[in-house]
C-alpha cells in the first residue's frame, strides 16, 4: 500500500475516530463530525459530482463520496481551528484519486469543486462558533501528519 493510500486512508478514518467516547478528549456538539455526515449530504455531494460532469452517473461509487464529505467536514473543522488541513486532509485525498483510482483532470476538478462545497457548507453551519483550545487540541493530536 502506497503512503498516498495510506495518508488518505488515515484522514478518512480520522472521522471515526473524532467521535468516539474518550472522556474529555471526545468531540462533541457542533465540532462531532457526526453532525453533519448525513445520507442527505453525501446524497448531494454524489450527485453534485455527476452534475459538475454533466454527466447521468457519478465515476465514483457512494462509498468514495462518504470518504470525500467525510474528509470534507473535518477539513472545515480544522480550518475553523486554524489547523492545516489542506495538507494533512485535502493533499492526501487528491492524491488517492488521481494516483490511486486513476481520476481524469476533469473528475479531478470536479471532486475538489465538490470538496470545496462540502467544506463551505460545513463552515457555514459552524459560523461564529469558537474553537474551544480542548477540541483543537484534540483535533491536532488526532490528525494524520
Amino acid at each position: 500500500m502506497s503512503a498516498t493510500h495510506r495518508s488518505f486512508l488515515a484522514a478518512v478514518s480520522f472521522a471515526s475516530l473524532l467521535s468516539m467516547a474518550g472522556g474529555a478528549s471526545a468531540v462533541t456538539g457542533k465540532y462531532n463530525p457526526n453532525e453533519y455526515l448525513t445520507k442527505g449530504r453525501v446524497q448531494i455531494a454524489h450527485e453534485l459530482f455527476a452534475r459538475n460532469l454533466r454527466s447521468r452517473k457519478s465515476p465514483i461509487s457512494q462509498a468514495d463520496t462518504l470518504r470525500v464529505v467525510s474528509s470534507a467536514i473535518v477539513s472545515a473543522l480544522a480550518k475553523r481551528c486554524d489547523l492545516p488541513w489542506n495538507p494533512n486532509l485535502y493533499r492526501p485525498m487528491m492524491a488517492h484519486y488521481r494516483h490511486v483510482v486513476g481520476l481524469g483532470e476533469k473528475e479531478m476538478r470536479a471532486l475538489g469543486i465538490v470538496y470545496g462545497f462540502m467544506q463551505a457548507s460545513v463552515l457555514h453551519e459552524l459560523r461564529d462558533e469558537p474553537c474551544p483550545a480542548e477540541i483543537r487540541d484534540s483535533l491536532w493530536q488526532r490528525m494524520p501528519k
